[in-house]
């Protein structure tokens, strides 16, 4: 089996064929329209790496491709975690009533960051319909006018290191949509967002363990009545869910970088009460990983994506490690 790996960068001058930095297809559609193949019946998995802006009409990643669990399709950009930042790869959906959706299964999108500064109520980033193993790492979803992590897949989806901040719905949520729709969210926080932080509905499950959510409007977490949620060691402003109580500051509790809602680092300072206040998740049973949102080792285990005394990066950046 080979990995085919392309790149796409705004920037680039060359032939645009996909085959390195400076032939790299200047648009992620082009990327997308020529590189779309039956992985499964290749033989291949495809690795996508992105710089720049792209999906202002919104996008459907994954079209045209048939993955398979060990044919898997990546897209990875250079977003290295903190603020939302506009040098750093990104989606940014600009026009009204288009959809950011996630369109084929045994997807990884790894270090990219999703906003949305249309005007209609759509999510910043959704999975819905037959989509299976669906892996975020370092992902950061920031600025909806809806829901921003809309997960409603009708299957299993995971979110590593991630955020989701300051939108006029919930951070992340799992609604009373899909079928059998499982989220495991590890390490990940939810800031300033219009309703929940993380809210799952009647009759889907959500697992976070290492979760913060802060000053989200309604209620930091939030399980409907007939949901199964299931939390380990995560932390709150309002302690909703029966979880830890940490405030959401720069000053105290979570000494978070900035709380400002459009402005979020959730960076902890050195006397962070999240810090080594985790579980170690990197034997865990479903999603083992010992990373965090720069690639760094974990030692201490801190909650939410920052890890305050982190060892030297990794010489490859970690895999996904499914048990």
């Amino acid at each position: 089996m080979a990995t085919i790996t392309r790149y796409v960068d705004p920037a680039a001058t060359g032939t645009g064929d996909g085959t390195s930095w400076v032939n790299a297809y200047t648009t992620f559609a082009a990327w997308q329209t020529a590189e779309a193949t039956n992985l499964v019946s290749d033989g291949d998995s495809h690795v996508v790496n992105i710089r720049g802006a792209h999906g202002a009409s919104g996008v459907d990643i994954g079209s045209g491709f048939t993955t398979g669990a060990s044919n898997t399709l990546s897209i990875i950009g250079d977003y290295s975690g903190g603020a939302y930042d506009t040098n750093e790869a990104r989606f940014v959906k600009t026009t009204d009533w288009a959809w950011t959706n996630i369109s084929v299964s045994n997807t990884i999108i790894e270090n990219v960051q999703f906003l949305n500064s249309a005007s209609d109520n759509r999510p910043t980033l959704r999975i819905t319909g037959a989509i299976d193993n669906s892996t975020f790492i370092n992902v950061l979803v920031a600025g909806g006018p809806g829901v921003n992590c809309d997960i409603q897949n009708d299957g299993t989806s995971y979110w590593i290191n991630c955020q989701s901040h300051n939108s006029s719905g919930a951070g992340f949520e799992v609604p009373e949509t899909g079928t059998g729709t499982t989220a495991y969210l590890y390490n990940c926080a939810a800031l300033n967002n219009g309703t929940y932080g993380f809210a799952v509905y009647a009759w889907r499950s959500m697992i976070v363990k290492n979760c913060y959510a802060g000053a989200n409007t309604t209620a930091d977490f939030y399980a409907a009545t007939n949901s199964t949620f299931t939390d380990t060691t995560c932390a709150s402003s309002d302690g909703s869910e029966s979880t830890a109580t940490v405030a959401c500051a720069t000053g105290s509790g979570a000494y978070f970088t900035n709380v400002t809602a459009g402005s979020e680092d959730v960076t902890i300072g050195s006397s962070s009460a999240l810090s080594d206040a985790g579980t170690d998740l990197s034997s865990d049973g479903t999603f083992s990983f010992d990373y965090d949102w720069e690639g760094d080792t974990r030692s201490d285990w801190s909650i939410g994506p920052d890890e305050l005394s982190g060892g030297a990066p990794a010489t490859v950046y970690p895999e996904w490690v499914f048990a």
